[in-house]
């Protein structure tokens, strides 16, 4: 990026108090299982204490005069439901690929992945290994991530439709993303970073992840995969080109740190191929919230700090 690129995205920045921040619930802050849909998870809110930092640095833009919108995606009609129900849960959990349910946070945009991987190996690395050969190198993390099923056929109840479909979404997904921008003019997304506090390896691997989910009276923590705690914030979306920056709020009180995140607006759907366009998309994005940042680390209890597990690394 040129000198004369970054001076044009600092020229056309905003002063914060011009800069509107959406602050959507679902899917992010509390996912609501869609009923009828292919739902993947149950119901979930934010950890407590992930709440409390999003809390407390809206309470910081607020008190800078930001605009904040707290509104939802607008609701579009399901032909599936048949029903209106709000457009990311519609595009996410409510299609139908073959007459069966498509859930768009599972393993089929992973499909190819392995096969990408074995092309750069072979390529870059000029290894005659085969697919076979790094897929079954793929070593578990303790019973609750086998990485290798994501890519082993046989371990995979989707079909190469069903992939094919979850591609042909991208343009569509790029504007059910952006229909949040559009629908309530607002400039950047603030979200938790996912739903459970850091992981611990321990917890990771056993499939005891501390995380809030609805009992039908309230919500309790359960442990469970780690995958509950952040497919949504993770791979909802992992398959389009959506600017986001994870901005540090200091440290929890086992020493492990604690975030919020912003996202931008995906490019325009005739540009999410164009190599050239997406070199620079961001850059206006991340002078856009450079300033939001900043207010955020100026407040001494969501200032970042390294963790003392790793702080030797930043001496």
């Amino acid at each position: 990026i040129s000198e004369a690129q970054h001076a044009a995205a600092l020229g056309e920045s905003k002063p914060v108090t011009e800069i509107r921040v959406g602050l959507p619930q679902f899917p992010f802050v509390e996912y609501t299982a869609v009923e009828g849909g292919a739902n993947m998870l149950p119901t979930l809110r934010v950890s407590a204490l992930l709440e409390a930092k999003y809390d407390a640095v809206k309470d910081v833009l607020t008190h800078a005069q930001v605009p904040l919108v707290a509104q939802e995606w607008p609701e579009v009609e399901s032909e599936t439901l048949g029903r209106r129900v709000n457009a990311v849960a519609e595009i996410l959990f409510c299609r139908h690929v073959n007459g069966r349910g498509l859930n768009l946070l599972g393993a089929r945009p992973f499909h190819s992945y392995s096969g990408q991987m074995q092309t750069w190996v072979a390529s870059f690395l000029e290894a005659p290994v085969s697919n076979v050969d790094l897929v079954a190198d793929m070593m578990h993390m303790g019973h609750a991530a086998d990485n290798g099923a994501l890519h082993r056929r046989q371990e995979q109840d989707e079909d190469e439709s069903e992939f094919r479909y979850v591609i042909s979404l991208q343009p569509e997904l790029v504007r059910v993303w952006n229909s949040f921008f559009d629908h309530h003019g607002v400039d950047v997304i603030l979200t938790p970073p996912q739903f459970a506090d850091a992981l611990t390896f321990e917890d990771a691997a056993a499939s005891t992840v501390p995380v809030r989910v609805w009992n039908g009276d309230e919500f309790s923590t359960k442990g469970l995969n780690m995958g509950v705690s952040n497919l949504m914030h993770y791979f909802a979306f992992k398959t389009i080109p959506i600017p986001k920056l994870m901005v540090p709020t200091g440290l929890d009180a086992d020493g492990r740190p604690t975030a919020v995140e912003f996202w931008g607006r995906a490019p325009p759907p005739d540009k999410i191929y164009d190599d050239e366009f997406a070199k620079t998309f961001d850059i206006e994005f991340l002078y856009l919230v450079k300033p939001l940042v900043e207010l955020i680390q100026k407040d001494p209890q969501l200032k970042r700090a390294d963790a003392p597990l790793v702080a030797d690394l930043f001496c």
